[in-house]
């Protein structure tokens, strides 16, 4: 039984739903077997020129923690990229991430709404003498 009253366990697997409220953001894994907070997001901007514009940790249900995420500016936008490592033949292989296309549409749409409040945040200190490179959201 999921906490909204709904049974969300059955057959199809595709029960998951997203939670915001109270300052919560809750993810429902594999068809509303699990609920995870995501509790903490952190937020460094990089300040040189480049691609990448900021690299975040994520803490889900104060337990466990995503470091390396990167957002990067690509052709159509920001978007997030998780942490990886280079293998053997060459290619990079992500080390943590989101399995399926729901979970990741959502860490990403938290964090690049994170991000804009953190360059919002940005440009008025800027404006007031005061340059932000860290946020805690």
């Amino acid at each position: 039984m999921c906490r909204d009253g709904g049974d969300h366990s059955g057959g199809t697997g595709d029960g998951g739903h997203v939670y915001a409220g109270s300052g919560v953001n809750t993810i429902t894994f594999s068809g509303g077997l699990h609920y995870m907070q995501i509790t903490d997001i952190r937020i460094r901007r990089i300040s040189k020129e480049g691609k990448m514009k900021a690299v975040v940790s994520i803490t889900f249900d104060n337990a466990f923690v995503v470091h390396d995420i990167k957002i990067i500016e690509g052709e159509k936008g920001l978007f997030i990229a998780m942490p990886s490592r280079k293998a053997a033949d060459g290619e990079y292989r992500d080390i943590a991430h989101p399995i399926n296309s729901e979970t990741r549409d959502t860490v990403q749409t938290m964090v690049l709404q994170k991000y804009e409040e953190l360059m919002e945040e940005v440009e008025e200190g800027i404006a007031a003498g005061a340059p932000v490179m860290e946020a805690v959201i």
